[in-house]
């Protein structure tokens, strides 16, 4: 029985779930005295864990049916009869949370069993109930098309409506959430396939000839669309996105910031993604503005909720964090971040990643006996942690003239161990190689005459995909 669809189900179940689950076997009406009832109650003692020898099929069958008999076709014809009634349980949960499906399925009813009068006054209240409170999401749109697909789908509409431009509103809904979400879901597409790197070039182009984008965007206008301003964001966030053109990014920075609420969350989330990622771009280009503007993303994000999922948040998210927010000196604010976010980390990852992050913020405190002393005495479980602790002791070496002999030590033994191990990806190679060589170049032309520290400056300016950038620009000023 443990491999049962049955009992694969009834592990999801929370106990509260798993009680209220016994309440709807005697609401549809299930005798407490029958067998179903008496499986139930079995179970019921057995969950959460299931163990093998007490849900062994012959155990159950003695303890439920007890007539001496081999378990045969009734044990079985019970077991689906509460695998079905647990499956319409879990259904009917979730109808109640999804409130808009329950009332589509009711005006089904409602026609299927010629009410009229009832079936054409339940729209009317869902038009006012959407008019006096407007649902997020762009399956939103789809549900407005729907209800009005279902008043022109009746036979016995035209005795309730004389409104003859309903078919023109049809066809402009159909419009609108066509447009939301093909605009949204190349969108994410694009966005994914541009975090891996993909050949942007030719993503653009395959995007514009397999998608008809030219076509359907050289139709479409803006004030068009004014009622809708989601999907102007998202066509214009297509648009900066595909032809690699950034010029209009303040317009969609304000304009996000604006109708955020006007997406559902899981839409939130990538459209976050998708912001976040014009400004990586920018910014790996040399424009340190998209510096701040990744700080400000992360901040009004933060408070509007959007980076936590489930009471989770992610922890290459919440690096990214606390690299961006150190590099431009927001100190009291990641201090403050790291203490009330912390808790939301795996738990598995939680204390390296703090300690980690806690050494980020004394380095830009410039406390870097601390960091060392930090990194001396904590042995970290995560290997990606091998680099980065590595990266932050170069700089504080770099920092502190007595520690000299350490910083050339640490630079030999750092780039052996980037040549040699092959567990990292190049994306994170490269990047650390590029800080290395330049972070030991700045450290010999602090010292050496002949070294033309403007032209070293330019250098590091020009770099692409570099580690702690703007500690090196920093550095590099400073000679």
């Amino acid at each position: 029985m443990v491999k049962s669809k049955l009992i694969q189900l009834l592990r999801t179940l929370t106990v509260a779930e798993m009680r209220e689950f016994g309440r709807y076997l005697e609401w549809a009406s299930f005798r407490k005295s029958g067998a179903v009832f008496k499986l139930y109650n079995y179970l019921l003692k057995a969950h959460p864990e299931f163990l093998e020898k007490k849900i062994a099929k012959d155990v159950v069958y003695k303890k439920v049916i007890g007539d001496g008999k081999e378990v045969g076709q009734r044990f079985y014809d019970l077991m689906s009869i509460l695998n079905t009634s647990l499956e319409d349980y879990l259904v009917n949960r979730k109808l109640e949370e999804k409130q808009t499906e329950k009332e589509f399925l009711l005006l089904e009813v409602l026609k299927e069993r010629k009410l009229d009068k009832l079936f054409f006054q339940k729209i009317s209240n869902i038009e006012k109930k959407w008019e006096k409170k407007p649902q997020a999401g762009i399956r939103q749109l789809q549900y407005e098309y729907q209800l009005l697909e279902s008043f022109l789908h009746h036979p016995n509409h035209t005795l309730f409506s004389g409104d003859t431009s309903i078919d023109r509103k049809l066809l402009k809904k159909a419009d609108q959430h066509y447009l939301a979400f093909k605009f949204y879901h190349i969108l994410t597409l694009y966005s994914k396939e541009k975090t891996l790197t993909i050949n942007s070039e030719n993503q653009a182009k395959f995007f514009k000839e397999q998608f008809l984008l030219e076509d359907i965007l050289s139709l479409i206008k803006d004030e068009d669309f004014i009622d809708y301003p989601n999907i102007i964001l998202l066509k214009n966030i297509l648009v900066s996105s595909i032809n690699n053109d950034h010029s209009d990014f303040d317009r969609i920075k304000n304009s996000y910031y604006e109708n955020l609420d006007l997406f559902a969350p899981n839409e939130q989330v990538d459209l976050y993604s998708m912001i976040q990622l014009i400004c990586v771009e920018n910014y790996s280009r040399g424009d340190q503005k998209f510096l701040r503007e990744l700080f400000q993303l992360y901040d009004f994000n933060l408070r509007k909720g959007i980076l936590v999922e489930d009471g989770y948040i992610n922890l290459l998210r919440f690096r990214q964090i606390v690299h961006v927010s150190c590099a431009l000196k927001e100190l009291d604010w990641t201090r403050k971040f790291l203490d009330e976010y912390g808790s939301c980390l795996e738990e598995a990852a939680r204390e390296d990643a703090l300690k980690l992050c806690y050494a980020l913020v004394d380095f830009n405190e410039q406390k870097y006996e601390k960091v060392i002393n930090t990194f001396l005495t904590v042995k970290f479980q995560d290997p990606v942690y091998a680099i980065q602790t590595r990266c932050l002791l170069l700089q504080c070496y770099f920092e502190l003239d007595e520690y000299e002999d350490q910083f050339f030590n640490l630079v030999k033994s750092f780039t052996v161990f980037l040549s040699r191990n092959q567990t990292f990806s190049e994306g994170l190679i490269e990047p650390t190689r590029k800080f290395v060589k330049y972070t030991n170049k700045l450290k010999i032309a602090a010292t050496d005459p002949n070294i033309d520290k403007r032209n070293l400056k330019e250098e590091i300016e020009g770099l692409v995909l570099v580690s702690s950038k703007v500690w090196l620009l920093e550095k590099a000023k400073e000679l």
